[in-house]
């Protein structure tokens, strides 16, 4: 989540430099977009999250990069997985910042 998080703040920052990160690809295939793919399961509760965690896995900590992809990639589906997560207060009104 850290490491999702991390990118999506480079992206919206190089966005506003004019680079477009979040459609950078490396030659074997990551980016971004598949990287929040990869997690969707285990945020929307299709999959349990079985990797050992410094910290429990807390689902609600992804709420501002699928905010962010709801608003670059429009398809729906990062919107419905945002919709879906139980969000304390706090990262509510973290994503009001976020989403403007």
């Amino acid at each position: 989540v850290f490491g999702i998080a991390s990118f999506t703040n480079i992206a919206i920052a190089a966005q506003r430099c004019g680079f477009d990160a979040w459609s950078y690809e490396t030659p074997d295939g990551r980016s971004i977009r598949r990287a929040v793919d990869w997690m969707l399961p285990y945020l929307t509760g299709e999959r349990a999250w079985a990797w050992p965690q410094i910290h429990p896995f807390n689902p609600a900590e992804m709420s501002g990069p699928l905010a962010a992809c709801a608003q670059r990639f429009p398809d729906g589906r990062y919107a419905r997985a945002l919709a879906g997560l139980d969000l304390p207060g706090d990262h509510r009104s973290r994503l009001h910042f976020a989403m403007g």
